[in-house]
């Protein structure tokens, strides 16, 4: 009895082989948001995304359970921070209302906020909020910026007791002076 002619299995996954090496050797392309004269970075809205308003402003609009950060001293040819190395930086904390006010923090290590003088000593997403490692992480050693961390991404509803109110939005001054 004659059996009809099959073609080996190999002819089959020759183009899905071709596929895989292609996707797991093709060129990445790095996104790189705009820094302006202001420090802050922006990216440009989209009509399509229901958080962005067609109407942007100067200010980087984006979602509001995003961490915002505006560079307010920029340091472009220092390197970036990692998650791996332990930094210093002094740090002010300040309460953030909706309607854009601050309410001050009993938490600062500068002394004209009444802290101590001596810099806040981390790591990178050890023992931090969420927002605040978002956050540093876009940030470079010597650079200054102002972090603006969502309540979901900070204390969320339980707050951090008397210091810090349930379903608060939080505002850090950071600088980074350098690895600790």
């Amino acid at each position: 009895m004659l059996r009809p002619y099959r073609r080996p299995l190999r002819h089959l996954l020759c183009p899905f082989i071709l596929l895989l090496l292609y996707l797991l050797h093709r060129p990445t392309q790095e996104v790189v948001l705009p820094r302006f004269p202001s420090g802050t970075l922006q990216a440009e809205p989209l009509a399509s995304n229901p958080f962005i308003s067609a109407t942007a402003t100067a200010k980087a609009k984006v979602r509001p359970t995003d961490v915002r950060v505006e560079i307010t001293k920029s340091a472009p040819g220092n390197p970036s921070l990692i998650s791996t190395n332990m930094y210093k930086a002094m740090v002010t904390l300040r309460i953030e209302s909706t309607d854009g006010t601050l309410t001050p923090s009993v938490w600062s290590t500068r002394r004209e906020d009444g802290g101590n003088g001596n810099p806040f000593t981390f790591q990178p997403g050890k023992n931090l909020i969420e927002g605040w490692t978002r956050g540093v992480l876009q940030m470079r050693v010597g650079e200054r910026a102002v972090i603006h961390v969502p309540s979901k991404l900070g204390y969320g509803s339980r707050g951090n007791g008397v210091i810090i109110p349930g379903n608060s939005d939080l505002h850090f001054d950071i600088e980074i002076l350098g690895v600790a």
